[in-house]
C-alpha cells in the first residue's frame, strides 16, 4: 500500500470522498460508520461534510481490506464460541490478557494501547468522539485514566468522552474491562432549578479523580460538571461499579479538584474549588465522600440558590479575598484554577479576575490542614498592577498592604 500523503487536500461532500477511495457513497457512509472512516462535519444539525486526503491515506494504513479479510477469517475461526460473542461485542480484541497503558482516539474508536504503541484493543464510544483533541500533549493525561478500580486485580479504562462538533466538551465518562467492555457510562446533570429560573439537564463534564474509602474495595471515582452555559455545578461521587453514592450541588463553578486528608482521620477528603456566583468570590469547598449531599447555602434571598436541595454538607469552605486588580477592571469574580497536593502542602491558584488568564495569579500556600502558610504572586502581577496605576485604575503601588489583603481569607468550618 502506499505511504499515506502528507498534504490535506479537503474532499468536499460524500461524493469526492467515495470518488477518492474508488466506491459508492453508500459504502463510504457504512465505512465511516462501522470502520471509523476519519470524515468530518461543519457546525449545524445539517452541517456539510468533508475529509482530508491525508487523514484518509493515514486511516487506511490500519484499516484497509487486508485488515478487514484478517479480521473476516478471526471472526470465522471463533464463530459459535463465547470468546467470538465477546470479542464481537468489545470491537476488535487483539491480546486481552494484556493490560492497557497508552491510548488512541480515532474519529470512531477508543484504541487501547500497550507501553510500546502496540493496539490491545479497541471500542466503539457510544457518541462520536472530537478526536483531534486527544492529540493535544498536554491534555492526553487529563481524558483517560488507567487503574484497577474494582480491586480485581486487572486495570480498567477511566475515558473522559469529549463530543465532536458541534458540542466539543465533554459529555460523559466511560469506564472499559481490561478486555475493552463497556462496563459503565456517567453521563452528568439533571434539571435544577432556583427560584426564578430552571436550568436544562445539559452539563459538561469538567474533571474527574479517584479515592479510596476505609474498608471498601476498589476505588470511588470523583466527577465534577457545570452547566452547559451556566454556573450550577454538580460533583457526583461514583462506586466502582458506576453508581451514584453521592452528590452534591454548587451555585458557581467548581472545575479545579484535589485530593487529600485534611483533618488526619485517614479518608481523603474532596478539594473543589473555582468560583462562588453569589458572593463573587474565589473560594475552596472541602467534602467529605462518606457524607456528599446537598447545595451550597447562600445569603437569604440570593437568587443563585438552588431550590429542592438539604443545606450542603461541606466541611470547610474557604473564600478567597477579591483584590485590587479584580476592582480596578470591573471583573464580576477572581476564580480558582487549580489544586495542586504535593508532600507537606497544598497549593491553590487563584486568578483575579473571571478571564482565565495563565499569567496573573496568586498562590496559596496551605499545610496539609489547610492552614494559609503564604501567598506568593509572580513577577507579572506585579507588572499588571504598574499597568494599571499607569492608565489611572489604581492609586498605588503594589506594596505590603496588598500582600496582607491577600491573605484576608474567609473560613467557614462545619
Amino acid at each position: 500500500m502506499a505511504a499515506p500523503e502528507s498534504g490535506r487536500r479537503e474532499l468536499a461532500g460524500w461524493k469526492e470522498i467515495a470518488d477518492y477511495l474508488r466506491m459508492n457513497v453508500r459504502t463510504a457512509q457504512k465505512w465511516e460508520a462501522e470502520k471509523g472512516l476519519p470524515v468530518r462535519r461543519y457546525p449545524g444539525e445539517k452541517g456539510r461534510v468533508y475529509a482530508y486526503t491525508g487523514e484518509i491515506c493515514a486511516w487506511k494504513e490500519g484499516h484497509g481490506p487486508a485488515n478487514d479479510r484478517l479480521w473476516g477469517r478471526w471472526k470465522m475461526l471463533l464463530a459459535g464460541t463465547a470468546l467470538a460473542a465477546g470479542v464481537v461485542a468489545a470491537g476488535l480484541l487483539l491480546r486481552p490478557g494484556q493490560p492497557p497503558a497508552d491510548y488512541r482516539v480515532e474519529p470512531n474508536h477508543f484504541v487501547a494501547l500497550d507501553g510500546q504503541g502496540k493496539e490491545l484493543w479497541r471500542c466503539r464510544p457510544p457518541q462520536a468522539a472530537h478526536w483531534t483533541t486527544y492529540q493535544h500533549p498536554e491534555l492526553r493525561a487529563q481524558q483517560v485514566s488507567f487503574l484497577d478500580l474494582d480491586g480485581d486485580s486487572r486495570v480498567e479504562t477511566l475515558f473522559k468522552l469529549l463530543a465532536a462538533p458541534p458540542l466539543e466538551y465533554a459529555v460523559a465518562l466511560l469506564c472499559f474491562s481490561q478486555d475493552g467492555r463497556l462496563k459503565w457510562e456517567f453521563r452528568p446533570g439533571r434539571k435544577v432549578a432556583t427560584a426564578t429560573q430552571t436550568f436544562s439537564e445539559h452539563y459538561r463534564l469538567s474533571q474527574f479523580t479517584t479515592l479510596s474509602l476505609p474498608g471498601r474495595k476498589g476505588k470511588y471515582v470523583v466527577v465534577t460538571s457545570c452547566h452547559d452555559w451556566s454556573w450550577p455545578n454538580q460533583i457526583v461521587l461514583l462506586s466502582p461499579e458506576g453508581k451514584i453514592a453521592g452528590e452534591y450541588w454548587h451555585s458557581g463553578h467548581l472545575l479545579a479538584l484535589g485530593i487529600a486528608d485534611v483533618d488526619g482521620d485517614g479518608v481523603e477528603e474532596i478539594l473543589a474549588g473555582d468560583v462562588s456566583n453569589a458572593r463573587r468570590r474565589a473560594v475552596l469547598v472541602v467534602l467529605d465522600p462518606r457524607r456528599l449531599y446537598g447545595a451550597s447555602r447562600e445569603p437569604e434571598g440570593d437568587p443563585h440558590q438552588l431550590q429542592g436541595f438539604a443545606t450542603g454538607a461541606e466541611k470547610r469552605i474557604i473564600y478567597f479575598p477579591r483584590t485590587c486588580i479584580t476592582e480596578a477592571t470591573s471583573q464580576p469574580y477572581d476564580h480558582t484554577q487549580s489544586i495542586k497536593v504535593a508532600g507537606t502542602s497544598i497549593d491553590v491558584v487563584v486568578i483575579p479576575g473571571h478571564s482565565r488568564s495563565a499569567d496573573t495569579y496568586l498562590i496559596y500556600r496551605f499545610d496539609r490542614e489547610l492552614n494559609l502558610l503564604g501567598v506568593t504572586p509572580p513577577d507579572v502581577l506585579g507588572a499588571r498592577h504598574r499597568e494599571l496605576e499607569r492608565a489611572g485604575k489604581l492609586d498605588h503601588a503594589l506594596g505590603p498592604r496588598d500582600f496582607e489583603q491577600w491573605k484576608q481569607i474567609e473560613v467557614i468550618q462545619r
